[in-house]
C-alpha cells in the first residue's frame, strides 16, 4: 500500500506552548484531497484534530486551510507527498485548522 506522509501544525489553546506542526503517515489512493487526509487522521490516527468542513464540493467555503504555504479548499485541492497543512495565518487560531473568522490577526 502506498504511503503519503503529511505535516499538520498543532494548536492547543489551554497551554501556553506555541503551535507546532506534527508529522503523520497515511495510506495514499489515488486521487485523495486534502480533506480526504485530514479525514482518516481525525478518524483513524488522532480524534483530538480539529477541523471545520461541510459540503465537500468547494460551495461552503469552510474547509479554507493553507497548504504549502497557499490558501486552499481542503476539499478541493489534491493531496500530495511532503505537504504542509495549516490554519489560515490572517485569522485567529482557535485550536488546529480551525481559525476564528471573525477575528483577523492584527499585523
Amino acid at each position: 500500500m502506498e504511503t503519503v506522509t503529511v505535516k499538520i501544525r498543532r494548536h492547543d489553546p489551554t497551554t501556553d506552548e506555541p503551535s507546532e506542526l506534527e508529522e503523520f503517515t497515511i495510506p495514499y489512493q489515488e486521487g485523495m484531497r486534502v480533506l480526504d487526509a485530514v479525514l482518516h487522521i481525525y478518524e483513524e490516527v488522532d480524534p483530538s484534530l480539529a477541523f471545520r468542513y461541510s459540503c465537500k464540493i468547494g460551495n461552503c467555503k469552510v474547509c479554507l486551510m493553507k497548504a504549502n504555504g497557499e490558501t486552499i479548499y481542503a476539499c478541493q485541492e489534491r493531496l500530495e507527498d511532503g505537504m504542509v497543512i495549516e490554519p489560515l495565518s490572517q485569522f485567529e487560531e482557535v485550536r488546529d485548522l480551525v481559525c476564528d473568522l471573525n477575528k483577523k490577526v492584527k499585523s
